[in-house]
């Protein structure tokens, strides 16, 4: 892996910034923590596109735990951009991280 970026930081459901890939591959990996030490969850949607206009869901993680979860995979295709969206956001959130790890 020759770099790591972080391609969404938040605390509710939204859509990250877009991520310029030059690269053939990529892994993701998302990290949802607690506020408060309870149960917290979300949906992550890796996207990714050619023109930066029109997207396609290439992955999704779902993250589950008390206080903190993290899971994530590898894609490969040569896609000019990525970016990430959260949803069903539930729980006293503290931070959701996703990091793009290109090759």
């Amino acid at each position: 892996m020759t770099q790591a970026r972080t391609l969404l930081n938040t605390v509710g459901n939204t859509t990250g910034n877009v991520f310029a890939d030059n690269y053939g591959s990529a892994s993701f990996q998302a990290t949802i923590t607690s506020s408060n030490n309870t149960t917290v969850s979300c949906t992550i949607t890796i996207q990714c596109s050619l023109d930066t206009t029109n997207w396609i869901d290439v992955g999704t993680i779902t993250l589950s735990g008390n206080p903190s979860a993290t899971d994530g995979f590898y894609c490969i295709g040569q896609w000019v951009a990525y970016r990430a969206k959260t949803s069903a956001v539930t729980g006293s959130v503290a931070d959701i991280t996703v990091n793009i790890g290109t090759a």
